[in-house]
């Protein structure tokens, strides 16, 4: 059964509910892996190739201000000796480390604007995958609840078809329980072991 209902979704109620990266859950990757359409293939790939991408970002912005205090550190010991000691043979190494620090100023902003941009556009695809996801799962649910309906009436009749074997033993075993009784009685235990081995 294809479902084929758009489903709305009230982004901030998902936004105060903290929807987690659904790639990134448990929960989800089992639903993922049991239940998935090319609409969520599609979806899983850009939600991950996007994750990929911040993290990147996200550590190459820890290296930049890695490297910025790094090379603050840097002027700050070269500048000491140019200040105190007049060893001027520094001031090119020093504006050589204040370019490079413009220059990772310059691109830790970039990076950073670029997060925000990853934070949005993760959370959209998050939110288009989390509705597929949704749509999949009540196909899923309506699919299994009439299917466990079916099974359920199939376990009751194999329980009242059990029911009436057992009923249909119990009354051939007391038949027999009868005959063999009566038999016993009347011919003995001798004469019943020759008849047993004879007739059965």
């Amino acid at each position: 059964m294809i479902f084929k209902k758009n489903v709305d979704i009230d982004i901030a109620a998902m936004k105060k509910n903290k929807v987690p990266i659904l790639i990134q859950d448990k929960r989800w990757k089992y639903i993922y892996a049991n239940c998935k359409n090319r609409a969520m293939d599609g979806l899983y790939e850009e939600l991950n190739r996007l994750v990929k991408d911040k993290k990147h970002y996200q550590k190459k912005l820890k290296d930049n201000r890695s490297k910025k205090r790094n090379l603050m550190n840097k002027v700050i010991n070269l500048s000491d000796l140019v200040n105190t000691k007049g060893e001027e043979k520094y001031i090119t190494e020093i504006e050589k480390c204040k370019n490079e620090i413009t220059l990772l100023n310059d691109e830790t902003a970039l990076i950073s604007e670029n997060l925000l941009d990853y934070d949005e556009k993760i959370e959209k695809v998050n939110l288009e995958l989390l509705k597929e996801t949704i749509k999949i799962s009540y196909s899923n649910l309506s699919t299994n609840q009439s299917r466990l309906s079916q099974v359920n009436g199939e376990i009751e009749k194999l329980r009242n078809k059990v029911n009436l074997l057992r009923e249909e033993k119990e009354e051939i075993e007391n038949k027999v329980d009868a005959l063999y009784g009566f038999l016993h009685t009347l011919m003995g235990p001798e004469e019943m072991e020759k008849l047993d081995n004879s007739l059965l």
